[in-house]
C-alpha cells in the first residue's frame, strides 16, 4: 500500500509540474469524529500494565482543520493536503498501583493527501460535488513507553519487566464524499482505523467536516 501511495503521489506531483496555473485554494474549518466502529473485533479496553486506554475516547474529537488544494489534470480534479489539530484524551495513568487513575490529554495532528473529483453541478455553477480518496497518518504525537512482562522471574520470584515503545499513530486510507456551495464546504469521510485495543484490525471512523474556502 505504501509503494502504491508513493507512486500515485509522484504521478500527481509530475502532473502539477505540467499544469499551466498554480492557484492554491485554502480552507479552514472544524471536523467532528465519533467513536471507533469495529468490523473485525468487539470493543474492549486496552490494559498495558501501567495505564489504561479507551479507543473510542481517543477517536472522539473536535479538530481544527486547515487544507491547501490545487487543480490537477483538469479543473474537475483537485489534490489537497489536509491537516487536523486537536487536544483531547490520550490515556489514563496511575502514580502508584493503589492511586486513582488520572486522565492525560495530548496535542495531536493528522495529515492526509487527498485526490478528489470536484465537478460543478447546476445551472448557476454555485454548487460543486466532491468524491475522492485519500491516504494519511492519524494520531501523531501519541508514542508511549510501557512495561512488558518477559515471562521470566528474578531470584526472589518477582516477575521481570522491560520497557518497550508503542504508539497510537496509524496510517491508512479514507473515502470522501461532500459538496460545496460558493465558499462553504461540507465533507464526510470514512477513515480506516485501529480498533479499540490499538490493534491494526479493520475498523472505521466517521468524520464530518465543515469549512470555508478562500
Amino acid at each position: 500500500m505504501k509503494k502504491i501511495t508513493i507512486l500515485i503521489t509522484c504521478l500527481i506531483v509530475a502532473q502539477l509540474g505540467y499544469s499551466q496555473t498554480f492557484k492554491p485554494q485554502f480552507s479552514v474549518g472544524v471536523a467532528f469524529r465519533g467513536g471507533i466502529h469495529e468490523i473485525e473485533k468487539s470493543r474492549g479496553t486496552l490494559h498495558i500494565y501501567d495505564f489504561n486506554f479507551y479507543g473510542s475516547e481517543q477517536s472522539r474529537s473536535t479538530s481544527l482543520y486547515f487544507g491547501v488544494s490545487n487543480e490537477v489534470f483538469n479543473k474537475n480534479w483537485k489534490i489537497e493536503l489536509s491537516n487536523y489539530f486537536r487536544y483531547n484524551y490520550f490515556r489514563e495513568t496511575q502514580a502508584t498501583p493503589t492511586s486513582p487513575y488520572v486522565t492525560e490529554r495530548r496535542f495531536k495532528t493528522d495529515h492526509f493527501l487527498d485526490l478528489y473529483y470536484n465537478p460543478t453541478i447546476g445551472k448557476k455553477k454555485n454548487v460543486k460535488l466532491k468524491v475522492g480518496l485519500g491516504y494519511g497518518k492519524t494520531n501523531t504525537n501519541t508514542g508511549f513507553t510501557y512495561k512488558s512482562f518477559t515471562e521470566t522471574y528474578d531470584a526472589n520470584g518477582n516477575p521481570i519487566f522491560v520497557d518497550k515503545r508503542g504508539t497510537f499513530m496509524y496510517s491508512g486510507p479514507r473515502f470522501l464524499l461532500g459538496a460545496s456551495y460558493k465558499k462553504l464546504d461540507a465533507t464526510f469521510s470514512l477513515l480506516d482505523s485501529k480498533n479499540n485495543n490499538n490493534e491494526a484490525l479493520f475498523s472505521l471512523l466517521i468524520e464530518s467536516r465543515f469549512s470555508y474556502n478562500f
